[in-house]
């Protein structure tokens, strides 16, 4: 090879090219082009995606990408010149394949996490996950909260199981860096917009997320709280979310049948009694107030759905805090029953819905004990007025006495206090039309029990509760003349018959609270008149309770 200069013994020659050009500088700038407008245009979920990869893509392609524009520029320069170069070095076309080699690489990797493998959560990505989600959560974008909320559905499970690893709420225990992640990025997701968008958009995600929660052997952490308790508001207050195609299988089809979500949400007591503070059961304070009457009966099913996982789970030997607190939800939500008193038209009224749904939640709660092949037994025969060993059927039947004290509120009119008193919560409660099982018989006789001690305070301390209950069994027990409530009926009388004209003597106001109307108290016959309606021109017909 002839050569062009000699330098120090060292032969150089002209640059040159004797091949048309493989990826030159113009090739390079077209590509990066386009590179850059599909960046520009592609959807927020590759952009997360690209961003939470194991090796901070942006970072190390910027380099890769400058070295190889210089790389191309500088080649073609030298050429275009002839600048000198080794006799010894590689062809212009070889130099641009590597150059293409490299870009190519790069391309490839970004495709590789944006679109054929999606990173996960892991000890390699833990900090640059956390970043990324804190900054979508942090600006409440509509669209990034969605793509957020379907794309954790891959790492949630990682998440909740690493998060678990941290006993209560002593962060410095954790035995790695990924934990203490983890932990954060369940508090992070602790969040009324990314739970919203898991109700509407992303229920699978909630999914993955309630299956990790049911697959930990015990729950440690103290970060599930408020997460679990969110996204339960979230569903039951989107009347669009999954759990409301969920309902009878008759009506919804396969969904309703298997119930995944419902399940995993509320069918596992034994996972959510574990969390301490809030849970499923626990509706926010302003959704719980919001409740219309779909919304009500959806909730009511699902703590239903927990009951029962309570009992089959034989844990009625333990108090739970959970579904007392529930049942506790369920007397609130009908407290407005009250404001349907004087009104004819109370099919129309949320009130009354919901109160029709409270009654037959009750029910359902008995009906569940009553399908267990050996029903709970334990405090049955506990001592009266001993509340320190309360177990359910003290819980149901208290929930019977409050619904009973709470229809007492509507007294008028006629029609309409029968048909709340008597049609809704007597019928249903008391005068079902199978024979009552084992444990519904136990929970009757508590709240006989019940409704006779409160009419009894009036010999020791008259109040208008008691004045309520006592209006009720004697509006009811002017037509009832058997059934379960006979027993309670004869006691009731007798009381009746022999202290109610003292009572109206003694303290005139809590008599008449006891009246409901169509109900009179005659002094001259001293006795309790019921008046019916008039009809056809004929005086109303009377109906007497004697007094003694």
């Amino acid at each position: 090879m002839v050569c062009d200069w000699e330098i120090f013994s060292i032969c150089l020659v002209k640059a040159g090219s004797s091949t048309p050009s493989i990826f030159g500088f113009s090739e390079f700038v077209a590509a990066l082009a386009l590179l850059v407008i599909v960046y520009t245009i592609t959807d927020v979920r590759y952009k997360f995606r690209v961003a939470t990869a194991p090796v901070n893509l942006p970072l190390i392609t910027f380099p890769i990408i400058a070295l190889i524009g210089l790389g191309t520029l500088i080649s073609e320069l030298w050429v275009a010149e002839s600048w000198p170069t080794f006799t010894w070095n590689l062809s212009q076309s070889l130099w641009q394949s590597i150059f293409a080699m490299a870009f190519l690489v790069v391309v490839l990797l970004w495709l590789w996490y944006a679109f054929i493998s999606p990173p996960k959560f892991s000890r390699w990505n833990h900090n640059r996950f956390y970043n990324v989600v804190y900054s979508y959560v942090v600006q409440s974008k509509r669209d990034e909260i969605k793509m957020l909320s379907d794309e954790l559905h891959v790492h949630l499970p990682k998440i909740v199981a690493q998060a678990n690893k941290i006993h209560g709420n002593d962060v410095e225990s954790a035995e790695s860096e990924v934990q203490k992640t983890a932990y954060e990025l369940i508090f992070l997701l602790s969040n009324s917009n990314f739970c919203d968008a898991l109700a509407i958009h992303s229920p699978h995600s909630a999914l993955a997320f309630f299956d990790a929660l049911n697959n930990e052997k015990c729950i440690y952490a103290n970060c599930f709280n408020i997460i679990t308790s969110l996204i339960s508001s979230s569903f039951i207050s989107n009347k669009s979310s999954l759990i409301y195609h969920e309902g009878d299988s008759h009506a919804s089809g396969l969904l309703g049948h298997q119930k995944s979500l419902s399940k995993a949400m509320f069918g596992h007591y034994k996972t959510f009694s574990q969390i301490r503070g809030d849970t499923v059961l626990d509706l926010d304070y302003e959704t719980s107030n919001r409740l219309d009457g779909i919304q009500f009966k959806k909730y009511c099913d699902l703590v239903l759905l927990s009951f029962e996982s309570f009992v089959k789970e034989k844990r009625w030997l333990m108090h739970s805090a959970e579904l007392y607190r529930a049942i506790g939800q369920v007397k609130h939500s009908v407290l407005g029953l009250t404001s349907i008193n004087g009104r004819d038209d109370l099919y129309i009224h949320e009130e009354f819905v919901r109160f029709k749904q409270a009654v037959q939640f009750a029910q359902r709660l008995v009906e569940i004990l009553d399908k267990q092949d050996k029903i709970p037994a334990v405090g049955v025969l506990r001592k009266r007025g001993d509340r320190n060993n309360e177990d359910f059927y003290d819980h149901i039947a208290s929930l019977y006495f409050e619904l009973i004290h709470i229809s007492c509120y509507v007294n008028k009119p006629m029609m309409t206090c029968w048909e709340v008193q008597h049609n809704t919560v007597w019928v249903s409660l008391f005068n079902s039309y199978t024979e009552p099982g084992k444990a519904k018989k136990i929970v009757l006789h508590k709240v006989r029990r019940a409704l006779y001690d409160s009419i009894k305070e009036f010999e020791t301390f008259p109040n208008y509760q008691a004045s309520r209950i006592l209006g009720f069994c004697i509006n009811i027990f002017f037509t009832i003349t058997k059934g379960e409530g006979l027993a309670l009926r004869k006691v009731v009388k007798t009381w009746v018959e022999s202290n109610f004209s003292k009572l109206h003597a003694d303290n005139p106001k809590l008599a008449d609270a006891a009246l409901m109307e169509g109900v009179e108290y005659s002094p001259v016959k001293k006795s309790i008149v019921r008046v019916y309606r008039a009809s056809m021109g004929r005086p109303p017909k009377k109906k007497y309770w004697r007094l003694r």
